[in-house]
C-alpha cells in the first residue's frame, strides 16, 4: 500500500527536482541560496501531492516567507524564558 502512494508521487518529485535544477542551471555564475531552492522544491513538492498545484512565481515568494516566518518561530521557540530562570521576573512576563 505504501509503495503505490509511493510511486505515485515520484513522477511529481521528478517534475519539481527538475525544475529546480534547471533554476540553478540558468543561474550559472552567481551566487544561489540552496537552502531557500530546497526549501521551495520541498514546498512544491508538498503542494503538487497535497492539491495538485506547483509554486509559480509570486508563489514562491510566499513560500521563502512562510520559510522565513518558520525560521522565525523556531528560533523563538528555542529561546529560553527568563522567568524560568528568574523567578522574581514572573510577575513582568517577560516572554
Amino acid at each position: 500500500m505504501i509503495n503505490k502512494g509511493l510511486n505515485a508521487c515520484y513522477e511529481l518529485c521528478r517534475r519539481e527536482i527538475r525544475q529546480m535544477v534547471k533554476n540553478i542551471h540558468g543561474k550559472i555564475g552567481s551566487p544561489i541560496n540552496l537552502s531557500k531552492q530546497i526549501f521551495l522544491t520541498t514546498l512544491s513538492v508538498s503542494i503538487s501531492m497535497l492539491w495538485d498545484g506547483s509554486l509559480n512565481g509570486e508563489e514562491a515568494k510566499l513560500g521563502l516567507e512562510i520559510k522565513d516566518r518558520l525560521e522565525e518561530f523556531v528560533g523563538l521557540m528555542g529561546e529560553p524564558n527568563l522567568s524560568n530562570i528568574f523567578p522574581m521576573l514572573r510577575p513582568f512576563d517577560l516572554q
